[in-house]
């Protein structure tokens, strides 16, 4: 494939997540952008999300948020999300290709302020696994610092099993 034909793939991808992205945004009605962020789950591994939703609350105060809004290729149990947080005003579960290319969208413009991507090594570029081990860094660590910068670290006591 000639670089030509990785650009339109990736011109594409992007169109794809650009309009999935302002048609989910839409169908919230009401919404206030400024006290709302958008939380992209784009990763399977259920310890990375059980800690992007565990520090969700610390966040949403660090910051003066009042709703996320959840965008996940993942099917949790979408009631036992308010265990974590009932500030979670909406999940919309899509593919992962739909995942993908949101974070494809955001990672070449960052269209919003408010959008975190909870995930270790997406976008691409991101490299936070090669992280993990040193300097006692976890991914519970990785998440609430790296990701919704909590520093310093305040270790939240777990909210029953992970997802």
């Amino acid at each position: 494939m000639n670089i030509s034909q990785l650009l339109n793939k990736k011109f594409k991808k992007v169109q794809k997540g650009k309009s999935l992205f302002w048609k989910l945004y839409n169908s919230i009605p009401n919404i206030n952008k400024k006290e709302t962020i958008f939380l992209i789950f784009p990763e399977s591994d259920k310890e990375i999300n059980y800690y992007g939703l565990l520090y969700l609350d610390e966040f949403l105060i660090k910051y003066n948020l009042r709703k996320a809004v959840i965008i996940t290729n993942n099917n949790w149990g979408v009631k036992d999300l308010a265990h974590y947080s009932k500030k979670i005003e909406k999940v919309f579960v899509v593919t992962c290709d739909d995942v993908e290319n949101i974070v494809c969208y955001y990672s070449l413009y960052p269209f919003m302020r408010n959008i975190r991507i909870v995930s270790l090594d997406k976008p691409d570029g991101r490299r936070g696994s090669n992280l993990l081990g040193r300097n006692a860094l976890s991914k519970e660590k990785l998440i609430a610092m790296g990701v919704y910068f909590l520093i310093p670290f305040k270790k939240i006591e777990t909210k029953g099993d992970m997802l």
